[in-house]
């Protein structure tokens, strides 16, 4: 099963300094040959009011054995056994997943590696690759990805963040829609300019969807056209939802 895993660390009022966060993933990224398996999104960036950290694992397993075995030694190495105040974890199954390159399919009795295995669509052919530019040896670069230094090559321009969660009144109503009707929301959001990803998942009282574009035109192109289908779609009134954006430090 698609697995979110959400980390918020508190920060001073004004304080966007992400020294330590860097430090620690070029560590990690000195530690990791490849993208780790499982791992489908990351990105980190501040919300205003905490520095946030949010990640789609294709399985709880993958992104547990990647937090026990490469991140937690990793910060304690950097921060000398003293990391500070632990951030707030939260963590949920999902119940869709649908990056820019395709999506994240259910699992079912014909998956690939079984009924409990999730499969991704079809990546694109081609991306543009770049040289890293802290002369570290590294070529071929795919932009938004990785040098052995740990530089992480730019995307045009930063990923940009929204998340929506929802409560109240037609909730319910509104992520019924969403799951009887995947391959029209898929096609709605899909084709905004700049789409990177978009999730919607369930949560204890009410749901919650994240969008993700290359930046904000994006993300502001997603809300008026989920907003036009919403009003086309569901009969009932929508309490309106709590909204969380911004620009991502990092996203590969």
């Amino acid at each position: 099963m698609a697995f979110a895993f959400v980390q918020d660390f508190s920060q001073q009022a004004g304080d966007t300094t992400t020294a330590n966060y860097d430090a620690i993933h070029a560590a990690i990224m000195d530690k990791v040959a490849d993208q780790p398996t499982g791992l489908v999104i990351h990105t980190a960036g501040f919300t205003g009011e905490t520095f946030r950290i949010f990640e789609v694992w294709e399985s709880r397993e993958q992104c547990e054995r990647f937090q026990s075995e490469v991140v937690m030694p990793t910060v304690m190495e950097v921060t000398a056994g003293d990391p500070g105040a632990p951030p707030t974890t939260t963590t949920y199954e999902l119940h869709n997943v649908m990056p820019a390159y395709g999506w994240l399919r259910p699992p079912s009795p014909t998956s690939p590696g079984g009924p409990s295995s999730w499969t991704s669509g079809p990546r694109p052919a081609q991306q543009e690759i770049r040289a890293c530019g802290r002369a570290c040896g590294s070529v071929g670069m795919r932009a938004g990805g990785r040098s052995r230094c740990g530089t992480v090559q730019p995307k045009e321009p930063g990923m940009h963040t929204t998340i929506r969660q929802y409560r109240g009144n037609g909730t319910e109503e509104l992520f019924d829609a969403l799951e009887q009707r995947e391959p029209e929301v898929r096609e709605l959001i899909s084709t905004v300019p700049g789409f990177v990803s978009y999730t919607a998942f369930r949560t204890g009282d009410g749901g919650t969807t994240v969008t993700v574009c290359q930046d904000k035109a994006g993300t502001d192109e997603s809300t008026r056209r989920a907003a036009a289908w919403v009003g086309d779609n569901i009969r009932v009134p929508i309490d309106a939802p709590s909204i969380t954006e911004g620009d991502a430090s990092l996203e590969f």
